[in-house]
């Protein structure tokens, strides 16, 4: 039963990777494998093969994205590249070229007033005639799906209307960040790397027993490394949102406080976020 459901599960993803112009995708894991291939280790429990182990990590991938909201992995709006409508012409593509992104959410004014999407491909394809691009032309209508929408149905519709980028809206239809395809396919197979991407660390381990910590890492994952230390709220998703939730305010870089079986100290900040935090559990809190 669990290799039927898996192999239905690998054809679904199969046929949604091969309808998606994504960068450059090598290193999917599923994708590694040719079909039939085996691995020759048996180090799982039990003697299951590490396929079996990783065919049912994925089905569980599947299962675990099916009941999550856009919101839990959206790219926040803080962190939102985006463009605005009047910025001139070799100021955009010099942006483009930097940022490396293949689509763009374009607005007038604010992030709130989107227009649409620009997708670097149509840009290129005038770069010949660069002193006649209008932005205007090329803006692509956007997708908008509100944060409480299931990643099941979303990867649905984005399967079947060849969306790769959604702005997520909140109730009263202020953006609140965006979601691509990428972000949704990594919640089942794992992180997704390639050539563009920098490695990050979001979690480093310090040398007195505690753990340097992202503040934008989500409580769910810093769960899943260390136990339920964290409790899950509808009032934040990410590292950063407890600690500020917690103290009432964005704390200063320095001070700490306890929750639970954490010690918390805040390592690094900006004017309006924290970015970094430094984390003790029970037993590596310093005397």
């Amino acid at each position: 039963m669990l290799e039927c459901l898996v192999i239905v599960s690998l054809s679904l993803m199969a046929g949604i990777v091969a309808g998606f112009a994504l960068r450059p995708i090598a290193r999917l894991p599923f994708l590694g494998r040719a079909s039939g291939e085996r691995s020759g280790g048996e180090g799982a429990a039990g003697g299951r093969s590490e396929d079996e182990v990783y065919q049912e990590e994925l089905l569980r991938g599947v299962l675990d994205m099916r009941g999550m909201t856009v919101r839990e992995i959206m790219v926040p709006r803080p962190e939102v590249f985006a463009v605005d409508i009047h910025t001139s012409r070799d100021e955009l593509l010099e942006l483009l070229a930097e940022e490396g992104y293949s689509r763009v959410p374009v607005y007038d004014g604010t992030i709130d007033n989107v227009l649409g999407v620009i997708y670097t491909k149509d840009l290129l394809a005038l770069l010949q005639h660069r002193n006649v691009i209008v932005l205007e032309d090329i803006v692509r209508p956007a997708y908008f799906v509100p944060e409480t929408k299931r990643l099941g149905a979303l990867l649905r519709e984005m399967q079947t209307q060849h969306i790769h980028l959604a702005l997520v809206i909140d109730e009263y239809g202020g953006v609140e960040g965006i979601v691509t395809l990428e972000d949704i396919l990594e919640e089942i197979v794992g992180e997704i790397r390639d050539e563009y991407d920098e490695e990050p660390e979001e979690i480093i381990e310090a040398q007195d027993g505690g753990f340097l910590v992202d503040a934008r890492m989500t409580v769910r994952r810093l769960n899943e490394r260390f136990g339920e230390v964290v409790a899950e709220s509808d009032g934040y998703d990410t590292i950063a949102g407890f600690v500020v939730e917690q103290a009432g305010r964005i704390p200063r870089a320095g001070e700490t406080f306890r929750s639970g079986p954490l010690r918390i100290a805040v390592t690094r900040r900006s004017q309006t976020a924290v970015k970094q935090v430094k984390i003790w559990i029970d037993s590596s809190i310093p005397e």
